[in-house]
């Protein structure tokens, strides 16, 4: 699941590149990248992440991490809610302009 590559930077020191790549069936794929000075601090990054995404939902979580719930409102309006009725797409506007709306998904 994690790569970790040694980098030669411009200043003749090394970094180490993590890449975790994800593709299961049923679940969207994953994929992120980070850049330590330290391989220890690489190789820690790459194992607590692997273990977080390992659990059933841990992908889901992790791509839905950081995003405003209005903008998670507003996609689903777009995405799937083109033949809901004209009651649950009031339902879902009224729940997207609450003020709650502009929190953090975690």
């Amino acid at each position: 699941m994690a790569t970790i590559r040694k980098r030669r930077k411009k200043d003749g020191s090394f970094s180490y590149l993590v890449q975790i790549r994800i593709a299961r069936r049923g679940q969207p794929d994953y994929s992120e990248s980070k850049t330590f000075s330290k391989k220890s601090m690489a190789v820690e990054w790459a194992k607590r992440w692997e273990l977080e995404l390992a659990s059933p939902i841990g992908v889901l979580t992790a791509k839905w991490k950081g995003v405003i719930l209005h903008d998670a409102i507003e996609r689903y309006l777009h995405e799937f809610a083109d033949g809901a009725g004209r009651s649950k797409r009031a339902t879902i506007e009224q729940l997207k302009r609450f003020s709650s709306a502009r929190v953090k998904i975690t």
